[in-house]
Parts: structure tokens; C-alpha cells; sequence
């Protein structure tokens, strides 16, 4: 059986045929096909003599669903310098015995160095900022955003995060947030976020006279749940954002919202990243659940990562839960927001609480720019995990499964 994939975008694709320009080596057209051969001897041989006018970039044998006995998986990747002999060694393989059907899947990463395909892509904000930003009309500020977003798109994988130099303004700007934001977290944060928080500032990272350096948070991160931080210049796409999940990586900016505002932001800042999301993530059970969004985001149609990102908005970011009798915050939204958490948690009439159901969340729209009218309940992480695996498992229709291989700390793949 043979699944691959031909698509035309930005990106270079795993299981998929594409081509990128940033640089001469990426500019190779790629593709990759998955063949089902009998387990004989000269199998493999045989389906290689399909690709001989390409460059084989990556083989690999994977775990077939059924008659596992009897045939064998067979992932391959190669490129070449022309998109012909790309195209005629993919009729060659769909025409081979073994080949059954050929299935279009978006390219997607399947460890955190293939994440280095999709770097320097963001949507917005960053360097540009819309005529609405508090910090529109204010030439320094967004000169000072544009020297952290230059320095974050130099950023590769096994560098050391750029370090930012935080000036004063910044830090007492991040002073007012910590401060204004610490009554309300103690009483209205889960306790997953408190105990997390509580070992942040006990080991000297959290503090509120100064930003932390993003480094040094990815170290603590690391040694906690194996996740990792990589600096971003901007927004990033929802495919990209979410299937970086998959392979345990956070997107997060470094700049900070406008002194002026010090309560508000139209977008992800510093502050919402670190005094909302990181110390969540030090958290296995809510780590755990934020990563079985993203493999079943990866390969999934476009319409599914809008579904997808529903429930990443209505959980990671919005999410509330029940503990001890009460109702929690663990959305980083939810709990770097002034306004936000006590809209949520104060029994504001202008908004309505329901259990966590992602199959009504996948379906459900949200305002961007206003207080929730809506937030889902989770009763704890495991619960809320298990309703979101039966969901995808159900819904997110991919002719494969994924799961994240902690040995070889990369994602897995079982064809269908």
C-alpha cells in the first residue's frame, strides 16, 4: 500500500511533495511516500530500484496495524533539484504491486529539529503592529519590539535563546503585572499553577523585579517535563503552533506589551507567556494533555486544525477546572489577566460556565479581543485528556495514528 502526498505550499512536506526557497539546500523539491512490501527477501530491494534518479533522504521501517507478519511499512523520503523525477518516482512507487492508494497528508514535524523548516514564519505583530496597538503611534516601543524580533529570527536549533537586555520601563511594566496579578492567581489559580509557581520563585526565577531570560526558563522546563521553549518573532500559524506541541516545543515571544497599558495586550507577550503557559507546562498531567493536541493536529486538514485550535483556545489559554468545591483557572488567558480572571471566576453574569466537551468546544467561536462569554469546565487533567483523545480518535479522520516515542524523543507513526 502505498500513502503519500502531493501539495503545493510554503513548506517542505514529510509524507508529501513540496518546495521552499530560503535557502539553496531547502530549495530541493522533497517528497515522501509510506509502501506497504511483502516481508521477503529482495523486497526492499526491488522498491528501491524506483527511486534511483532521486536522492533517498530518510528509510524507515514502521509499525504495520495488521498482518504485521506478513508485510512491512516502508517510510521514504528523497529530493532532487526538479520537480520531474520528483513526480516520476512517485508514479513509478503507485504503480509498483504494493502500491494500493495515495493519500495527500500536510507535511508535518516529527521532532523538534524538523521544526527548524517552518522558522521565521509568522503571521503578524512582532515587528508590525495594528493601527489599534497601544503601542502603534510610539516610534521607540516599536523600535525596541523590532531589535527582539531580529534577534529571535536568528534563532536556531542548539543555539542559546538571544538574551534581551530588559530596560527599566519593561521590567516595572512586568513589576505591575506580577504584583497586580498575585492576590487573585493565590486565590483563583489551580493548585497544579501554584505549586509550579511556588517552585519558580523558590528557585530564583520568578521574581517580580525583573523578566526572566527565556533560557533560563527552557532549562527549568526541560529538566521538569522534557518540554522545550523556542523563541518566535510573532504570531505563528495554528498548523505550525499546535503540531510544535506534537514534539514538545512552545513557541513564546520576548517582547512586552505597551507601558501604557500595562494590564492589557492584544496579543502574546512576555508576561502571558511566563506568568500564564511555562509554569503550566512544568506540570506532567497538563504537559501531557497540551502535547495530545498537537499529534492529533499533525497531517490534519485545514478544517481540522480549526477544530483543533478551538479546543487548544477553550483549554490551554481559556480553561477553567473544579477543585476542592470550587472553580479553578489553569488557562494561561485566563491567569495572566487581570480582567480576565475575575470576569471568569467572580460569577460574572456575562458569562456561562459548561462541562469540557471537546467535540462542542471543536464547534464552538470565540471573541479575540473581548472578555469570554464562554468557558469550559474540566473536573481534573487526566479526565480532561481522556475526552480529548476519544474525541480526536473519533473525529480528526487521518489515514494514521501518532504517538510521541520518549526513547527516541521523536513522534511515531501506525498506518491504518
Amino acid at each position: 500500500m502505498l500513502r503519500g502526498a502531493f501539495q503545493r505550499s510554503g513548506g517542505l512536506l514529510r509524507s508529501g511533495f513540496g518546495r521552499s526557497s530560503s535557502t539553496l539546500a531547502e530549495s530541493m523539491v522533497r517528497a515522501g511516500a509510506v509502501v506497504s512490501v511483502p516481508n521477503d527477501p529482495g523486497a526492499l530491494r526491488d522498491l528501491l530500484r524506483s527511486i534511483d534518479r532521486v536522492n533517498l533522504t530518510r528509510i524507515e521501517s514502521i509499525p504495520l496495524a495488521d498482518d504485521a507478519q506478513q508485510m512491512a511499512n516502508i517510510h521514504l523520503e528523497f529530493c532532487a533539484g526538479a520537480e520531474e523525477p520528483v513526480h516520476s518516482t512517485l508514479e513509478n512507487l503507485r504503480k509498483s504491486p504494493s502500491a494500493v492508494e495515495l493519500t495527500g497528508v500536510p507535511w508535518f514535524p516529527r521532532t523538534q529539529k524538523d521544526l527548524e523548516r517552518i522558522e521565521g514564519q509568522t503571521m503578524q505583530f512582532g515587528e508590525e503592529l495594528d493601527a489599534n496597538h497601544p503601542g502603534f503611534l510610539d516610534k521607540e516601543y516599536r523600535k525596541r519590539r523590532s531589535q527582539i524580533a531580529q534577534a529571535d529570527k536568528s534563532y536556531r536549533l542548539g543555539m542559546k535563546i538571544p538574551k534581551v537586555s530588559y530596560v527599566q520601563s519593561e521590567n516595572s511594566t512586568w513589576k505591575t503585572i506580577y504584583e497586580t496579578m498575585e492576590p487573585l492567581r493565590n486565590k483563583y489559580a489551580c493548585n497544579e499553577f501554584l505549586n509550579a509557581f511556588s517552585a519558580m520563585e523558590a528557585s530564583g526565577i520568578l521574581k517580580a523585579d525583573h523578566i526572566p531570560q527565556l533560557q533560563t526558563l527552557d532549562d527549568y522546563l526541560n529538566d521538569r517535563t522534557g518540554w522545550r521553549i523556542r523563541p518566535v518573532s510573532g504570531l505563528v500559524s495554528p498548523r505550525n503552533f499546535l503540531n510544535a506541541l506534537a514534539v514538545r516545543v512552545f513557541h513564546s515571544t520576548q517582547y512586552i506589551r505597551h507601558h501604557d497599558q500595562p494590564l492589557y495586550t492584544p496579543e502574546p507577550d512576555i508576561c502571558h507567556e511566563v506568568l500564564g503557559h511555562i509554569p503550566m507546562l512544568c506540570d506532567p498531567g497538563f504537559a501531557a494533555f497540551s502535547q495530545e493536541i498537537g499529534l492529533a493536529s499533525l497531517g490534519a486538514s485545514d478544517d481540522d486544525i480549526q477544530r483543533l485550535a478551538r479546543c487548544y483556545w477553550f483549554t490551554v489559554e481559556f480553561g477553567l477546572c473544579k477543585q476542592d468545591g470550587d472553580v479553578k483557572a489553569y488557562g494561561a488567558g485566563v491567569l495572566s489577566s487581570y480582567g480576565e480572571i475575575e470576569h471568569a471566576i467572580m460569577g460574572s453574569e456575562a458569562r456561562t460556565l459548561v462541562d469540557w466537551d471537546p467535540m462542542v468546544a471543536s464547534q464552538t467561536d470565540y471573541p479575540i479581543t473581548e472578555y469570554q462569554p464562554l468557558y469550559f469546565v474540566a473536573n481534573n487533567f487526566t479526565e480532561a485528556r481522556h475526552k480529548l483523545v476519544d474525541f480526536t480518535s473519533k473525529e480528526i479522520k487521518r489515514p494514521f495514528g501518532t504517538f510521541f516515542n520518549d526513547e527516541r524523543n521523536e513522534v511515531s507513526i501506525t498506518w491504518q
